[in-house]
């Protein structure tokens, strides 16, 4: 997206730039937090347990059964609310995917080209390899750039 200049309007002395802005993205359908049961522990699940008045609902006569249902509905919904979350990317038919739609191979090399430089400089500390690695991560932001725009101009 490379701006453009135009001569100046009317009798005015300032050159015109022209330029495309991206307003707004359509990432909203891609990520959904989705609970994590598998992570959620025995003690915070007694700590909401502990806070729940089960007798006061059990024993209310007064009530019908559609409302106790109800009522219990709401007070399993707060172990849901007090659960660990994770975040799922999802597709427009809302299918799970495992990757970002952007990301393609020639990312996944450039990815895999600058831990290797990461490395080395880990491994041999040097203004030359911390230069090469800086190097290689710019590329790899640049290449994620690049293919975020064109996913988004589809």
């Amino acid at each position: 997206l490379r701006p453009g200049i135009e001569k100046p309007l009317g009798k005015s002395d300032h050159m015109c730039i022209i330029f495309k802005a991206l307003l707004s993205t359509d990432y909203d359908f891609i990520t959904q937090r989705k609970i994590n049961w598998s992570k959620y522990s025995e003690d915070s699940m007694k700590l909401v347990n502990n806070e729940i008045s089960w007798d006061t609902m059990l024993h209310d006569s007064s009530s019908d059964v559609r409302s106790l249902w109800s009522e219990i509905l709401e007070k399993l919904q707060l172990f849901e609310t007090a659960a660990p979350t994770y975040e799922v990317k999802l597709d427009n038919s809302g299918k799970v995917v495992e990757k970002d739609p952007w990301e393609s191979m020639s990312l996944v090399r450039a990815r895999a080209k600058c831990n290797r430089f990461w490395k080395n400089f880990e491994q041999n500390p040097s203004k030359m390899s911390h230069n090469w690695a800086m190097n290689a991560q710019d590329e790899y932001d640049q290449r994620i750039r690049d293919n975020r725009m064109l996913y988004e101009k589809k």
